[in-house]
């Protein structure tokens, strides 16, 4: 059987049907792109404004905020949900509705198309302390014409204007800490831990002896404290006497008066706590301040934040160089100031008018998601060997009488022979101590230690008392005994043995670092590159490697600025 072969046939409607298949394919395509788009700039715009409006630098109200921003960008679809909380955490949430109607379908159809969004920010806490190293070597000029001090307050001054600049709720609060050989608390903080033997002013017959020391307030810090960051209120902790080691005074054969306010005279700036005085009075200058802290009765002078940065800038402005370095009780005082157990003492101060309200609420427990502490430590060099007074000779009775005249004299217990009485404004030895010319009147007084190191510096006693009393007479075998008096004189008041090493101080620095890294305290060091040598235990105190900043003086507020930038990264990331 044949089949014939035949090829004609029906390919147009097949073909007819097919790109009618691929026309509606394609319409639906384009409906779908047409739909996604609108809805992807609808959640885009929606999720921008929501965002805008939940920020807590926001000053509009929320709703007001949100339909500024969906105007500003073209939005066309309608709120058909709104709901705002305002407070410590500020939250959004908006949805709307759009429709879209079709294209090349042969019945128009209608998309409806649905966007939601939700944003909230909350306030972070942010305390800092700022632990500025205010030794004497900041005074020697480096390679410019500026001392190293003045760039330090300029570059101090800037980073306190950024950190508070927009802070208008109290949420960042700083606290000033300076530091050299000593941290000086001053004399409310003081009060509020258990110190012993602190510095009074001193009255004789009614009469002050001496300079006023209300607001000289240096603790020693235990050594097996640096591992911790609280201070304990109720452990005794020893004041640092008052005790001028650092004035030098004029080794001539000829005598000076211990009235002698140049060579004699004990001066509140050359001792281990460091204290000026400078206006108003008593003097606050180096002395560690809380955040916002005033006078009673003076909280409404840091009312807005420019009063605000205005205070804290005055107080840096008035800070004074002096003594050695210690890095180590800079960076312990700072861990006390952060840890919660000075909260009560921020609360105390706040109800007595001296802190702001908010200032009750720090500091705040570790590990609070809503809160941020940093450490910025800074220091020009290294941790400095101190020498430190044995307590027997800084308190206590002493070898030195005063005459009735204001004379004195200085009993040597060593010397052979009866008169063992050196009286240094006639160059004599004599049996008795000095009464007055005519030994008539008042019996001379024996002096406590505390009355003499009130009057004279260490150098000063040294020299006109221990020197002199060897021998006035010119030549080099004179001059050299006299060398050798000074020289075994200092060594007795300020003993090596007594010194705390520089060795010791590292050591207790990095107990204090690790005790920071334990309590997720971020620590920023700033090495201020001068004269002085570097110091890795500081650089190494960084919570990370990218955290230790190395500046000269051109550069130092280049990084304190950045310093406050990832301090507010940090901020904005917790």
């Amino acid at each position: 059987m044949f089949f014939l072969k035949d090829e004609r046939g029906g390919i147009l409607p097949f073909t007819i049907s097919v790109l009618g298949v691929i026309i509606l394919a394609g319409a639906l395509a384009v409906n779908t792109v047409r739909v996604e788009h609108r809805r992807s700039v609808s959640q885009s715009i929606l999720d921008i404004c929501v965002l805008n409006s939940a920020a807590q630098r926001q000053t509009l109200p929320p709703r007001e905020a949100l339909d500024d921003c969906l105007v500003k960008h073209g939005f066309e679809a309608e709120i058909t949900a709104f709901e705002a909380t305002t407070g410590r955490t500020k939250s959004v949430t908006a949805s709307a509705e759009t429709s879209l109607e079709s294209f090349f379908l042969r019945e128009t159809q209608t998309y409806d198309i649905g966007v939601a969004s939700s944003a909230a920010e909350a306030l972070t806490n942010l305390e800092i302390v700022l632990a500025l190293d205010v030794s004497a070597s900041l005074l020697t000029a480096g390679g410019g014409s500026a001392l190293p001090f003045a760039d330090l307050k300029a570059a101090a001054k800037q980073f306190v204007a950024t950190m508070l600049a927009e802070d208008t709720q109290g949420r960042v609060q700083i606290t000033l800490l300076p530091y050299s050989s000593h941290v000086n608390l001053g004399a409310d903080l003081a009060a509020v831990f258990n110190v012993s033997n602190a510095p009074q002013n001193m009255m004789v017959n009614g009469a002050q002896v001496g300079p006023d020391v209300t607001q000289k307030r240096c603790v020693d810090v235990p050594a097996s404290g640096f591992g911790q960051t609280a201070i304990s209120r109720t452990t005794a902790l020893q004041a640092v006497p008052f005790v001028d080691t650092l004035g030098s005074t004029s080794q001539s054969t000829s005598y000076v008066a211990p009235t002698n306010a140049t060579f004699a005279v004990a001066q509140l700036q050359n001792t281990v706590c460091s204290f000026f005085r400078l206006a108003p009075s008593p003097s606050t200058s180096n002395v560690v301040r809380l955040p916002d802290f005033t006078a009673a009765g003076q909280q409404g002078t840091v009312d807005t934040v420019a009063e605000r940065i205005a205070a804290l800038q005055a107080r840096i402005d008035g800070l004074q160089a002096t003594g050695e370095t210690s890095i180590n009780l800079g960076m312990r005082w700072a861990l006390a100031f952060l840890d919660p157990s000075m909260r009560p003492v921020f609360g105390d101060f706040a109800s007595q008018g001296r802190m702001p309200e908010m200032s009750a609420n720090f500091p705040t427990d570790f590990g609070n998601a809503t809160g941020v502490k940093v450490v910025v430590l800074m220091s020009d060099g290294t941790n400095r060997t101190e020498a430190r007074m044995p307590d027997n000779l800084a308190r206590g009775p002493s070898p030195f009488w005063i005459g009735n005249d204001g004379n004195m004299s200085w009993f040597n217990a060593a010397r052979s022979g009866a008169s063992k009485y050196w009286v240094p404004h006639n160059a004599t030895w004599q049996a008795m101590p000095w009464q007055n010319a005519t030994n008539s009147g008042a019996a001379a007084r024996q002096m406590d230690y505390e009355e003499v190191w009130r009057r004279m510096k260490v150098s000063y006693v040294a020299w006109h008392f221990h020197a002199r009393s060897v021998s006035q007479a010119t030549g080099s075998a004179n001059n050299a005994a006299r060398a050798a008096a000074y020289s075994a004189a200092m060594n007795t008041y300020l003993p090596s043995a007594n010194s705390i090493t520089d060795s010791t101080k590292d050591t207790q620095l990095t107990q204090a670092c690790n005790a920071a890294r334990l309590q997720g305290i971020y620590v920023y060091s700033l090495l201020f590159q001068t004269a002085t040598t570097s110091s890795p235990t500081l650089a190494s105190c960084a919570t990370a490697p990218s955290m230790s900043y190395n500046a000269t003086p051109a550069d130092l507020q280049a990084a304190f600025a950045a310093i406050a930038l990832h301090i507010s990264m940090l901020q904005l990331n917790e």
